[in-house]
């Protein structure tokens, strides 16, 4: 049996899941007009020991949950609106 030495096909997986998850939740976003959202203890204890070094203090906690709910309702919007259409009987979100 012959060892390919050379083949890193999971650290160029993660090379691009890496690059993907900058792209998406560590961009920098000026919130001007805000709102007040919680989180349990437990989350923001975990996200405060990572948030400010993975972005290299660029990026805050704020900017990073609106981030990841940006594109939580982006990845959902037809489901959500489907949803939300079956007992409102109107989509939430315009296509």
């Amino acid at each position: 049996m012959e060892l390919i030495m050379n083949a890193k096909p999971a650290k160029r997986r993660n090379d691009v899941r890496q690059t993907d998850f900058e792209r998406t939740f560590l961009k920098i976003n000026r919130l001007s007009d805000r709102r007040m959202v919680y989180v349990s203890k437990k989350t923001y204890e975990k996200l405060i020991k990572y948030v400010s070094v993975i972005s290299d203090r660029k990026l805050g906690m704020v900017g990073y949950v609106d981030n990841i709910v940006a594109h939580h309702i982006d990845s959902y919007t037809p489901a959500i609106n489907d949803m939300y259409e079956s007992r409102i009987g109107c989509k939430v979100f315009k296509n």
